[in-house]
């Protein structure tokens, strides 16, 4: 029924009047489309091979909208079939497996959960990631073929693959180290086992999850993450200055006052650091009130101190910090979501006018062959669900 749906939307948006409808790049569509001619009416009975080519475009272009897929495909029947063999439904179970294996192999390898270790027989897990790291480089060979070599290069795939080549390394030096004889693993005089040598770039697995194709959602959102940071670098400037400040005076306040005698330990303000670390957590009133009880037991009056820095720092410059993150984030998903609702506006529309091209005008015989293409149900789509969407888009 999603499908059913998003059809109706994209064909009332195509009898919506230009200047209502919102789109990322209009103008340079509508330069770009087909010239709809006058054409005799088609059936699914009459498509020629090239027809087919077409149509199996314009699907894919269905699916890649209602899937919310902003990938760019390369204008050509190879490219398309390259995509569309990439989101086989069996290929990207086989890429989520193989993720979560990834991840798995951690409570194997060294240093392993104590009942899972398979010491000495290691290079089982290390096998089991060579072939995962295969598999990984074939899929990343078929978004080659499917975007082409220029628009492949992004820093999502560049950094997918500098990441699987530094694993790939750090898998040759592991070897090395643990079966070359001669080889030092560390200059250590109480002769340290070889099997404590630990691989590094282990930490780089996070990256696969991220920077895969399957994964846009998520990367979404650490990229709009990333692009918050710059705009909070001032906020966040004033909140530091503003406990430095305070740790100064903390330290000038109580630095030569002996305040064991009130229960405080021997570092109570004593040096910069431990004062400015002291009043950041009080920031967070994670050590409130045992920070500033052995002054207030010394005087009453060392309250306004803490007091006015409370104010300050945690009910002011904090909710004013997280506030402009908020503000800012929201801004980042909301021009985001902006940009993948005109994708897919944008690839409907290219799948209309091929429908259009083809079949002469949307009919019941159009309709009915395009949910039989892009349902996921395998038994297709019941006869009165799709007269009822047919009559709807009428």
């Amino acid at each position: 029924m999603m499908i059913i749906k998003k059809m109706i939307t994209f064909l009332k948006l195509e009898m919506t009047p230009s200047c209502q409808v919102s789109s990322i790049d209009r103008a340079t569509y509508l330069c770009n489309s087909p010239v709809v001619g006058e054409s005799r009416k088609k059936t699914a009975d009459d498509l020629t091979d090239e027809d087919m080519t077409d149509l199996m475009i314009a699907t894919t272009l269905v699916q890649d909208a209602v899937n919310r897929r902003c990938i760019e495909i390369n204008e050509d029947k190879n490219s398309f079939v390259a995509w569309r063999n990439y989101n086989n439904p069996g290929l990207l179970f086989l890429h989520q497996l193989c993720l979560l294996i990834m991840f798995l192999l951690l409570l194997v390898e060294d240093p392993a959960v104590k009942r899972l270790d398979v010491e000495p027989y290691y290079y089982i897990p290390l096998s089991v990631e060579v072939l995962i790291l295969l598999f990984f480089c074939f899929r990343l060979d078929q978004l080659r073929r499917s975007q082409g070599y220029e628009n492949w290069k992004n820093p999502k795939n560049l950094i997918f693959s500098l990441a699987i080549a530094l694993t790939f390394i750090d898998i040759t030096v592991y070897v090395i180290l643990r079966e070359v004889e001669g080889v030092s693993v560390r200059p250590n005089p109480d002769g340290l086992e070889r099997r404590e040598i630990f691989r590094f770039m282990r930490a780089l697995r996070p990256i696969f999850i991220i920077c895969s194709e399957e994964k846009e959602s998520m990367r979404r959102a650490v990229t709009n993450i990333w692009k918050t940071i710059p705009d909070i670098l001032s906020v966040l400037l004033l909140l530091i200055c503003s406990i430095l400040l305070f740790a100064l005076m903390a330290l000038k306040l109580f630095g030569e006052r002996d305040m064991t005698q009130y229960g405080a330990p021997s570092y109570y303000f004593k040096d910069y650091w431990n004062s400015f670390y002291d009043l950041y957590v009080l920031m967070t009133t994670a050590n409130s009130p045992d920070v500033f009880m052995p002054a207030y037991n010394d005087s009453d009056g060392w309250m306004i101190f803490f007091m006015i820095f409370i104010i300050l720092d945690t009910y002011i410059f904090m909710n004013l910090f997280l506030a402009v993150i908020y503000n800012n984030y929201k801004n980042n998903v909301k021009s985001d979501v902006e940009n993948i609702l005109g994708m897919k506006e944008y690839k409907l529309r290219r799948a209309f006018r091929i429908f259009q091209r083809v079949f002469g005008q949307v009919d019941y015989s159009m309709f009915k062959w395009l949910m039989e293409q892009t349902s996921n149900d395998r038994n297709g789509i019941k006869r009165n669900k799709n007269n009822k969407a047919y009559n709807l888009c009428e």
